[in-house]
């Protein structure tokens, strides 16, 4: 059997299932298998649970990392006036997750330290609440497949992208997803491709804010570009 990891990416009018073969450097990867599968799977926000659960019958016995569109996180980068790694973490439990009503009791969290410079963090935090993700609990729970992690979509195009401040526009379907990448991720936005100048109008207002943002990478189809 290969030693593969396979991704599912769930959008609201399709679902990706890719498995990637191990490359001979680390972190790299070549896709060994690719299936798209149509249907709406993500209605206002909220999953279409009778068409998530189809989606799972569809599905091979395995273990699969869930990509999911930003807009059902809450996906932010925090400056913390710490830079020892535990008095970061007791910042963000006691004083900063209360102050935006976020609670391991309500959301599924997870925070990451991208840089510490002159006493001060850069934390990348990233929740989403526990009822969301419902119909995924039960379409797997139904099927012989396990959900190893969750992502947001534009962390999967992170290594696409060098390490400056630049955005990212991503064209899936009908549907165009960007995102201002540095360090980490910040700023997520989705449009659809005939209102394709509302994500101009961002990198517009994106551009205004950060002096720095010099590259635009687009990953969309010519009458987008």
């Amino acid at each position: 059997m290969l030693n593969t990891t396979k991704l599912l990416y769930i959008l609201p009018e399709l679902a990706l299932v890719v498995e990637l073969l191990p490359g001979k450097k680390p972190n790299d990867f070549s896709i060994q298998s690719f299936r798209q599968i149509n249907g709406e799977f993500i209605d206002e926000n909220q999953f279409v649970a009778s068409n998530v659960t189809k989606l799972f019958e569809k599905l091979e016995e395995g273990e699969f990392h869930l990509i999911l569109p930003d807009y059902l996180f809450t996906n932010t980068i925090v400056s913390v006036k710490e830079t020892d790694d535990k008095k970061i973490a007791e910042y963000l439990q006691e004083t900063l997750l209360p102050q935006i009503a976020l609670s391991t009791a309500t959301h599924d969290i997870d925070t990451t330290v991208l840089t510490t410079f002159k006493k001060q963090a850069k934390v990348q935090l990233s929740a989403m609440e526990k009822t969301v993700l419902a119909p995924i609990r039960v379409g797997a729970s139904d099927s012989k497949v396990t959900i190893s992690a969750v992502s947001p979509l534009s962390w999967t195009i992170k290594s696409l992208v060098s390490l400056e401040p630049s955005v990212t526009v991503l064209q899936v379907g009908t549907h165009l997803y960007s995102a201002l990448h540095y360090i980490g991720v910040d700023q997520a936005n989705q449009a659809l491709t005939q209102d394709a100048d509302q994500i101009a109008e961002t990198i517009k207002t994106l551009k205004g804010v950060e002096a720095n943002l010099q590259t635009l990478y687009l990953l969309t189809d010519t009458l987008t570009e």
